[in-house]
């Protein structure tokens, strides 16, 4: 009996753990390649032209997504396939081992566009898992990015590492202040909010506004 108990409480465990791990959007471009938007045409209730958009992600099992999608999303082996209105911002998507994410298609620079072709590239990050401070409260991924080459990006007065352009951090759910300063030497300010939802954080910063 008690080794039956300790299995379940063991299996449980193992369950969380994978609940804690998160799909990254790796990559999103505009696929030169593909003409599927012209030469497959869809389009929405409004008779506007859609764009089509290729998710590539090698994971077990199932990826719901939602947002402006017209029709359902087709797999085919590691990619799926959808129409996605055209200004579409963000989809959402979910999968039952991992947390919940979004594809926010203005950290990458895109600004979706019907009759355009997106490849949207996806991986597990095995290393993330849901974490808490002294206080019990959880962490959460804030990844912030911007239209212009960053020299400088300070939370709350801490400054935080640039890398590829971007930076990334776990923070505490809640108002964070941001000083941003690009290569040129414009400096942005602001507070950015990071909700404790189970969905990581993004803030695109445009230096022309």
């Amino acid at each position: 009996m008690i080794r039956f108990k300790f299995i379940v409480l063991l299996l449980l465990f193992i369950t969380q753990s994978m609940k804690g791990q998160v799909i990254n959007v790796v990559d999103v471009i505009e696929d030169g390649v593909d003409s599927t938007a012209s030469t497959n045409p869809v389009y929405d209730i409004n008779n506007n032209l859609c764009a089509f958009l290729k998710v590539i992600v090698d994971v077990k099992g199932e990826i719901t997504f939602k947002g402006n999608i017209i029709g359902k999303p087709v797999k085919s082996n590691d990619m799926y396939t959808m129409s996605v209105a055209d200004g579409t911002k963000r989809i959402k998507f979910m999968h039952e081992d991992f947390l919940p994410g979004e594809i926010e298609f203005r950290m990458f620079g895109i600004s979706v566009k019907g009759g355009k072709n997106y490849l949207v590239k996806m991986q597990v990050d095995n290393d993330h898992q849901m974490l808490s401070d002294s206080t019990n409260q959880t962490l959460q991924y804030l990844t912030i990015k911007a239209n212009v080459p960053l020299k400088k990006i300070k939370i709350d007065d801490e400054e935080w590492t640039i890398s590829n352009g971007k930076a990334k951090k776990l923070i505490i759910a809640g108002k964070h202040k941001y000083v941003a300063e690009s290569a040129d030497g414009i400096k942005k300010t602001g507070y950015v909010v990071v909700e404790n939802s189970g969905y990581n954080t993004s803030l695109y910063l445009d230096f022309n506004k």
